[in-house]
């Protein structure tokens, strides 16, 4: 099993190195995995996915059969993995927008609590935001730059604009050069700051 975020390029030179590959990789950070909470996304040969079952059992809350060629899993974590980085990246646009017209940002974080617009990620990195917790990061900033280079990889030989992936990534970038690129990804909201 190969179940690191590399992108679906590095899932097929994964399995050209070892041709009976399963492509697993997860969704969640380190309190999911704590609590055997991830969510799995597979892709691969069935017969290794039936044999890796009580393993990935093991670790996850939710195993999602992605399908039979290696690097659709990884496809699928990028994806999701985009629509995180861009949900906290906006909590962090939001917070600093109300800073920034004089406004208590945890105002906006009690908008939206529990209404239609909440997210339990916007939330928790929200509230990360407004204590500046220094905490032990849960995905650090360089982390999320390298696997939005990944997303941007995927799709260059795509239809997609990629306008706001790029976007997101010199969000994340800037925060980065600032000096935050070993802080939890919640310090994106730093790169809207000059």
């Amino acid at each position: 099993m190969q179940a690191a975020t590399i992108g679906p390029d590095g899932a097929r030179d994964a399995a050209h190195r070892a041709p009976q590959l399963l492509d697993p990789p997860v969704l969640g950070t380190r309190g999911p995995a704590e609590a055997g909470a991830l969510v799995t996304l597979t892709s691969g040969p069935a017969e290794l996915a039936r044999k890796a079952g009580p393993v990935l059992e093991g670790y996850s809350s939710k195993i999602v059969d992605v399908g039979r060629r290696i690097g659709q899993a990884s496809s699928l974590k990028l994806v999701c993995n985009a629509w995180v980085d861009l949900l906290v990246a906006g909590v962090g646009q939001s917070i600093a927008m109300a800073q920034q017209l004089d406004l208590d940002p945890a105002l906006f974080l009690h908008a939206i609590a529990d209404g239609p617009v909440d997210a339990a990620v916007a939330q928790v990195k929200g509230a990360a935001i407004l204590s500046e917790a220094t905490a032990e990061p849960s995905f650090v900033l360089s982390g999320v730059v390298k696997d939005i280079d990944l997303m941007l990889a995927a799709v260059n030989d795509t239809d997609l604009d990629a306008a706001l992936i790029a976007a997101m990534r010199d969000v994340y970038q800037r925060a980065a050069d600032n000096g935050y690129s070993d802080h939890d990804m919640a310090a994106a909201w730093r790169g809207f700051l000059p």
